[in-house]
């Protein structure tokens, strides 16, 4: 099975661990597409920030190619800022 990941990549910022988690929906579902055998690949948008390098070294470290996406020197990627207490795992 062959599926494309396409949209939202983001991390998560813990300041107090010194720590960054990439995800978004688009970059999960690839991911865990993946895991489950699935020949995967992600398409998004990629700024040229620190947030940027994390997503893709995320990608590579799973083999999981983005050669669509595009990049955009103005788009600096999204992250959310977390504090332990709001971190709540399902």
């Amino acid at each position: 099975m062959k599926v494309l990941g396409i949209g939202d990549n983001v991390c998560d910022v813990y300041v107090h661990q010194k720590r960054m988690y990439p995800g978004g929906q688009a970059l999960n579902f690839a991911v865990n597409a993946k895991m489950l055998g699935a020949e995967s690949e992600f398409l998004g948008v990629f700024g040229t920030d620190l947030i940027a390098a994390c997503v893709k070294q995320a990608l590579q470290t799973y083999g999981i190619p983005f050669p669509r996406s595009r990049y955009n020197r103005r788009f600096q990627g999204s992250y959310g800022n977390r504090q332990p207490e709001e971190t709540e795992f399902v």
